[in-house]
């Protein structure tokens, strides 16, 4: 039996402060879902998504004691939400933490209490552990989900570990989803230009006028589009702020629109892709232009994403605890979206005005 913490490394003595005390090295800070999507709950197995279009022209000569009519219609479309279960366990032995990690061992009151720690604070700890985990997992999926996902090689693009297929295969996400958009032509797209803001009016320059209209359209960007966007300003001498929403995304404006650092959501799992030649990472630098309705994510139930199991288990001595629920993410209306991605070139000598 294994503990989910290894403290291997860490030099232990008589005691030890409260697991509340220690210091995480703070790896990745999950964002609140509602700042970049909207979230569905209640959500079955293919229900679907009504898409309502727009008439065309209207309006002609009313001359005669007919009323005129020109024919036009309203064209609606659909897409469907297709969630998957997700889910995970973990299983712990307190048994197997050193005995010297005196944070739990100070407390028990009796001898069931070595084994069993719900309640403790090395319970609090495991699961605010596992919370962060699925909060990840969520986000994961829902931009870099792929049902075809497999281990790069000579042939095909993909994974640069074949172990890490499993926690991309269960959905689709929205970058699949955008880049099969734009294959297939339903999707606008721009080549990243060494400036950011040549960029952004490049996507905005070919972006549906009610997408570039949208008071809410926000500009999604990977780390080094926001670093350079920055200095792109800087060098421009123009003055700008660097916002946090209540979540911690950094954002700052442009032309009007929010432009939303993404990097804790997704230049974690962006060097994981690799293409079939050479082994370069696929497209490591992009931008979304889009709105937060057209990027929705969507769960059966209104508590699967804070929901967490737990039990210990008498026969085995160990603590088990896990957490499940369904998930899909859909990009609703390719006109609602432009990107731009690949690798960004090298920055020109002169700033951009």
């Amino acid at each position: 039996m294994a503990s989910v913490i290894d403290v291997s490394k860490l030099t232990l003595n008589a005691k030890e402060p409260d697991f509340e005390k220690f210091v995480f090295e703070r790896i990745f800070e999950q964002p609140v879902l509602n700042t970049i999507h909207r979230v569905y709950t209640g959500l079955t197995m293919q229900e679907k998504i009504v898409i309502a279009g727009i008439f065309g022209l209207t309006g002609i000569a009313d001359t005669s004691c007919t009323r005129p009519s020109s024919g036009a219609g309203l064209s609606t479309s659909e897409k469907e939400w297709l969630p998957a279960r997700i889910g995970d366990t973990f299983v712990h032995c307190q048994a197997d933490v050193n005995a010297l990690f005196k944070a739990y061992y100070d407390k028990i009151k009796s001898y069931a209490e070595l084994y069993d720690i719900e309640g403790s604070d090395i319970y609090n700890f495991i699961a605010a552990r596992i919370e962060q985990a699925a909060s990840e997992a969520v986000l994961r999926l829902a931009w870099f989900g792929d049902k075809d996902a497999v281990k790069a090689d000579t042939a095909v693009a993909g994974l640069a570990d074949a172990t890490h297929v499993k926690f991309f295969s269960p959905i689709d996400g929205i970058w699949k989803q955008a880049f099969a958009a734009e294959t297939a032509g339903t999707l606008e797209s721009v080549s990243l230009q060494a400036s950011i803001i040549d960029t952004f009016d490049a996507m905005l320059g070919v972006a549906d006028s009610r997408l570039r209209t949208a008071t809410d359209a926000m500009f999604l960007v990977s780390k080094k589009v926001w670093d350079r966007y920055r200095k792109n300003l800087r060098d421009a001498s123009l003055n700008f702020t660097v916002d946090y929403t209540i979540n911690g995304l950094p954002t700052i404006k442009y032309d009007g629109k929010t432009v939303v650092n993404m990097e804790t959501v997704w230049d974690r799992y962006i060097p994981l892709f690799l293409d079939e030649a050479g082994g370069d990472v696929i497209s490591p630098d992009r931008i979304m232009l889009t709105v937060k309705d057209n990027i929705p994510v969507g769960t059966l139930n209104e508590g699967d994403f804070d929901q967490l199991e737990s039990w210990y288990n008498r026969d085995e001595r160990v603590n088990k605890m896990a957490y499940g629920f369904t998930l899909d993410a859909v990009l609703v209306e390719e006109y609602l979206a432009v990107i731009a991605h690949g690798a960004l070139p090298d920055e020109a000598s002169a700033p951009s005005n």
